[in-house]
């Protein structure tokens, strides 16, 4: 499983490992605990508000690039929307934004992956 990590002038990062664990012991992911201008970010990705997802992630130092690289959307297209010149509502790129940045496909209402036999 990925999480997403701050590493020093880097800032975030995706790694491979175990989700984080709370001091009892249970695992929480990094989009539940997060606020963003005073807002639980888990409000803001029920809206699928994409900005202001994006923007959180840039203000703790993710690149343009790194969210291009992560959702696979063009560079231009992820400057539009922090600049809220453009929304997300295609659902098959806000599945690739939520799978890209390990985001729980419920906090954003998509449904889950199906499974080929």
């Amino acid at each position: 499983m990925l999480s997403v990590v701050e590493s020093g002038r880097q800032g975030v990062s995706l790694v491979a490992g175990p989700q984080p664990q709370d001091a009892a012991g249970q695992s929480w992911c990094w989009t539940s605990v997060a606020d963003s201008d005073g807002e639980p970010l888990r409000d803001a990705l029920a809206r699928r508000d994409i900005g202001k997802l994006f923007n959180f992630l840039r203000a703790r130092g993710m690149s343009v690039n790194a969210l291009s690289r992560a959702t696979g959307m063009q560079e231009h297209s992820v400057r539009a929307v922090c600049g809220g010149k453009r929304t997300v509502q295609h659902y098959d790129v806000l599945v690739r934004i939520a799978e890209g940045l390990c985001i729980p496909r419920d906090m954003m209402g998509l449904g889950q992956r199906q499974h080929q036999h």
